[in-house]
């Protein structure tokens, strides 16, 4: 038996929604508005009688999650840029709207500035960037479809 409602998911994700979607410890921001993976975190432990609650719970980053559990393993550790498959194990690169933005963005910038150095220098930077676009591109899109 779990010890989590069968509406866990949707729970969390009022929580998060809730708390604009950023650790209220230390303000990273997830979901839709950055890449860290956000936890609902319980203020009053289920093991002290706290409740699945929207009031006893709040949004956390999981490295503030994990210094919140120091035992728990799962939370000891936290993951780079990459976040785990739950269901599958598999591990893979997330990239937000935001980032995948931020990153087209600095690469404009880098070959309008390569341009004013030396117009010869897109010959080879327009196909790195064409290559990268692709890449990021893909990323994006490979994590709209884990989150959907």
């Amino acid at each position: 038996m779990s010890k989590y409602p069968a509406d866990w998911d949707q729970r969390r994700r009022k929580v998060y929604n809730r708390d604009g979607y950023e650790c209220k410890r230390c303000g990273a921001s997830g979901g839709s508005n950055g890449d860290t993976e956000l936890h609902a975190h319980h203020k009053n432990p289920i093991s002290n009688g706290g409740t699945h609650h929207m009031s006893n719970l709040v949004t956390l980053c999981r490295s503030c999650h994990g210094d919140m559990h120091p035992n728990n393993p799962k939370l000891a550790t936290p993951p780079t840029n990459s976040t785990v498959n739950q269901r599958s194990g598999s591990q893979g690169i997330t990239v937000s709207g935001t980032t995948f933005l931020k990153l087209m963005l600095a690469l404009m910038l880098i070959n309008i500035f390569m341009y004013y150095i030396s117009p010869l220098s897109l010959i080879i930077m327009v196909p790195i960037s064409l290559f990268l676009f692709v890449m990021i591109g893909t990323m994006y899109l490979v994590s709209l479809f884990k989150q959907g």
